[in-house]
């Protein structure tokens, strides 16, 4: 239904979304209410600061203001209103969409943003504790140790960190009371809770993910972790495979690989690291199979 592309055109579509009419000679970024657009450039008069009491919002869990850094100089055009995205019956999903193509323009504090508004319309929505909420958020906390990742001052990368560690708290729980305790989304969220709060943990510095190709193979014949033929060891998952059942063979393999570690806090650090670099996929499958591969290769390499 959203259409990748500029952020301009992810406005947009979020606006028809919303099914609201642009007015004859109207900017439709700046007719959004939640994420509303200011342009640094404008030379205008400065604004009066709003009354702080005037804003109804919601005691709730999700972040209020965005603490990340411009990462361009078009980025920082969108500001949130908690008090709207609370009143809104826009399904997350709209605004999930407008942060998944502002990080493609490189704009990662309006993408921030758009993901605080998620959080909010999906707080409204589905209620705390409960799933999708819990999704928001721990989306929200892997773009937080993405950022934090390249972040070059101490202050600003331990915020950026703190941020992630309370979110990915929060998924952990609701997980648990929506899902079970013993539930993968479950599971995921308190590994990545732990391996951020491991003594001296580090987070590699962002890079592309570098995807190889799938190549064609054999059918498989057994399960992940079964066999260490170099065969099942190197290939990509097969087109015909389901990408859901492969990472949870991976979990699996990656829950026996730290059982039986000599250094189970270091096995922790490093799927935390493949797990930023995961992200950077966005939910391409061609990136998530050649992922996977490379996942699967890390992993037998621990036994």
């Amino acid at each position: 239904m959203f259409a990748a592309g500029a952020i301009a055109g992810g406005v947009v579509v979020l606006a028809i979304y919303l099914g609201w009419l642009k007015p004859e000679g109207v900017d439709p970024v700046r007719s959004l209410p939640h994420a509303s657009a200011v342009d640094p450039a404008a030379d205008s008069a400065p604004v009066q600061p709003a009354v702080a009491a005037a804003p109804l919002v919601p005691a709730g869990t999700c972040p209020s203001q965005p603490v990340a850094r411009a990462g361009t100089p078009e980025d920082g055009q969108f500001v949130v209103d908690p008090a709207a995205a609370a009143r809104s019956s826009t399904h997350p999903e709209a605004y999930l969409t407008v942060a998944r193509e502002a990080m493609e323009a490189g704009r990662t504090r309006d993408a921030e943003v758009a993901l605080i508004a998620a959080c909010h319309t999906a707080e409204t929505a589905y209620g705390r504790p409960s799933a999708p909420l819990a999704d928001v958020k721990s989306q929200m906390g892997q773009h937080y140790v993405a950022l934090a990742a390249r972040e070059d001052l101490d202050e600003s990368r331990s915020q950026l960190l703190q941020r992630a560690s309370a979110l990915f708290a929060d998924s952990a729980s609701a997980y648990a009371s929506a899902l079970g305790k013993n539930a993968s989304k479950t599971r995921m969220a308190e590994q990545r809770l732990a391996a951020l709060r491991e003594p001296g943990a580090t987070l590699p510095r962002a890079a592309p993910l570098v995807v190889a190709a799938p190549r064609e193979a054999e059918p498989d014949t057994s399960r992940l972790g079964a066999a260490r033929s170099s065969s099942l060891v190197d290939r990509a998952p097969l087109r015909s495979e389901d990408l859901g059942k492969v990472e949870g063979d991976l979990d699996r393999l990656y829950n026996q690989a730290r059982s039986i570690s000599r250094d189970p806090a270091g096995v922790a650090r490093r799927h935390q690291q493949a797990l930023a670099q995961r992200s950077a996929c966005r939910g391409d499958a061609e990136c998530l199979r050649g992922w996977a591969a490379q996942r699967k290769r890390e992993l037998f390499s621990e036994f």
